[in-house]
């Protein structure tokens, strides 16, 4: 068996929740206005479909750090936030006629990588 990288699985991960639900994004803003109208609605709504591949996202992160491949200390909250957010909104572009961004999940885990990461280079900004 090879080894995969947390990277490429974590991108794998987020590709693949959101692949799988093609109907549920078309639904996506109608639930969402109904969730704010319906709290009840909105609570159950979160438990059963929002919250279990943020979940996902966030044991991955933990993973991660538990290896060492990222930092101590990520605020993995945040994270999972910055990674499934940027996701939500190519699909939303995509609902809309937008750009298809097929490459943003990469570039959103490499993002997070590059930030996070042990062996991440930080940028060092010229001083002028």
């Amino acid at each position: 068996m090879s080894f995969v990288s947390s990277s490429d699985f974590l991108t794998a991960r987020v590709k693949a929740f959101f692949s799988s639900v093609p109907k549920l994004i078309l639904l996506m803003p109608h639930l969402m206005a109904y969730a704010v109208r319906n709290p009840a609605f909105g609570r159950a709504w979160r438990a059963q479909a929002i919250d279990p591949p943020r979940l996902q996202v966030i044991a991955l992160l933990n993973r991660a750090i538990s290896e060492g491949r990222l930092a101590p200390g990520v605020d993995v909250e945040s994270a999972a936030i910055g990674l499934v957010g940027p996701m939500m909104y190519r699909n939303m572009l995509r609902l809309t006629g937008g750009q298809q961004l097929d490459h943003l999940a990469e570039a959103v885990v490499e993002t997070l990588w590059q930030a996070y990461g042990r062996t991440a280079r930080r940028a060092v900004r010229s001083r002028r």
